[in-house]
């Protein structure tokens, strides 16, 4: 359990984005946990600069569908593994630190090391359009691909030393990428070769005696036609239209950090962060307004259903929903006081959050009750997906801890996952 989770609201943004950071996980995204076991000797791996690109291909990202009762736990590997995509059930990559990648093709029942002990670099981020094409980010400007699902992993030339936070590809379009600095600056390319930086500006001030101060990155949503926006500390909002180069500052009414965004109707969206703050946008950001939610606590995420029904979760097991897109919040009781990390609507009636110490609430009535759901693991808790084609929840937290849970039209069943090899280099 992080020693700073009852920290100040002032703080509150900046140190949770960190461990987030640490547990990455957008739809699609797992981590891992647990003791080691012996490494797979049959993997070839070859790590190689890339000056020419052969064809490519690529499909659409998972986004998940169902879920049920009773989570079964996971293993993986605590000191390695940062983060993780499932593409499917079956088909997995999981990355970390040492610049270690590993991969499942079978549910998590057995691992394979891909990459490992050739760097120091930790990474932060992994994505794949298809069970062949693949990128992996993170520290020291740290950017590979793979065309043949991880068996050979190429270097692609990004022109920097900072830290890469995160990799997409919006329009599943292979030759059309961003990648994000931990500075704010975004990198993009339009060939899938070539990546370049981008115009990313300074907030302009809420008030005119202000001084603008520099984008720094805690979420970033995409919408229709790679439509994107990023919000961030002091109240920042950056927006890009086309998928092009530039991303323009837009206004917000507070000076609050902003930790999650839903642009899933856009134009219409949602950003919440600190003190309870929520600014809803009704023409894709030409403005932002402030709306009250009658609540001091720090907001984490942010989910809605449709345009009018949507939820929030913070800290001290603060939950909000809104049915008239966002007008008005009303605060309904959890039964738990611990903070509230994640949400996950699987449809109007059927809600999920996840939170510290192994807090799992569930609502089958779209939130007028919450009950917990009891787990044997005290870790925090950080993100829950659920995955597209197929009837499975994922809740991943601290030290890479993984929860699964399987169900179907006639019964239900929990399944663990394998160990992912130890690494011997």
């Amino acid at each position: 359990m992080p020693e700073n989770r009852f920290q100040s609201d002032e703080n509150f943004a900046e140190n949770f984005q960190q461990r987030r950071q640490n547990q990455r996980l957008r739809p699609g995204r797992f981590a891992q946990e647990e003791p080691l076991a012996e490494t797979s000797e049959n993997v070839e791996t070859t790590t190689q600069s890339r000056e020419t690109r052969s064809e490519r291909g690529g499909s659409g990202r998972p986004r998940g569908r169902r879920g049920g009762r009773g989570f079964g736990r996971g293993r993986g590997a605590a000191q390695l593994v940062t983060t993780a995509y499932f593409l499917n059930d079956q088909k997995v990559w999981a990355v970390g630190n040492g610049a270690h990648i590993y991969h499942t093709a079978d549910g998590g029942q057995t691992w394979e090391r891909q990459l490992g002990g050739r760097s120091l670099d930790n990474l932060r981020d992994v994505l794949f359009l298809s069970g062949q094409q693949g990128w992996v980010a993170g520290e020291n400007g740290f950017l590979i691909e793979t065309q043949d699902g991880g068996k050979t992993w190429q270097t692609l030339q990004v022109g920097t030393q900072q830290t890469l936070v995160g990799v997409h590809f919006p329009s599943l379009d292979p030759k059309w990428g961003w990648s994000m600095q931990r500075d704010g600056t975004v990198l993009y390319t339009t060939d899938g070769i070539k990546w370049s930086s981008g115009q990313t500006p300074m907030r302009p001030p809420v008030y005119e005696e202000d001084f603008p101060i520099p984008f720094a990155i805690n979420d970033v949503a995409f919408g229709k036609f790679s439509e994107g926006w990023a919000v961030g500390r002091d109240g920042q909002i950056i927006h890009n239209q086309d998928g092009g180069p530039i991303w323009t500052a837009q206004r917000t009414s507070t000076n609050s950090n902003l930790i999650n965004v839903e642009m899933k109707f856009a134009p219409l969206g949602w950003a919440v962060g600190n003190a309870g703050i929520v600014q809803r946008t009704i023409n894709g950001g030409e403005y932002w307004r402030h709306h009250e939610t009658d609540t001091g606590y720090s907001l984490n995420a942010v989910s809605f259903v449709t345009k009018r029904k949507g939820w929030a979760v913070g800290r001290y097991g603060i939950v909000l929903r809104t049915t008239d897109g966002g007008f008005e919040w009303e605060a309904i009781p959890s039964n738990v006081t611990q903070e509230l990390y994640n949400i996950c609507v699987l449809s109007e009636q059927e809600i999920y959050a996840v939170g510290a110490t192994g807090t799992i609430i569930h609502s089958m009535d779209g939130g007028d009750t919450w009950e917990q759901e009891h787990t044997d693991i005290a870790n925090d808790l950080y993100a829950i997906v659920k995955a597209e084609n197929n009837n499975e929840l994922w809740i991943v937290g601290q030290w890479g801890v993984i929860l699964r849970r399987e169900i179907d039209s006639i019964q239900m069943s929990i399944r663990k996952t394998g160990e992912i090899p130890e690494d011997k280099s």
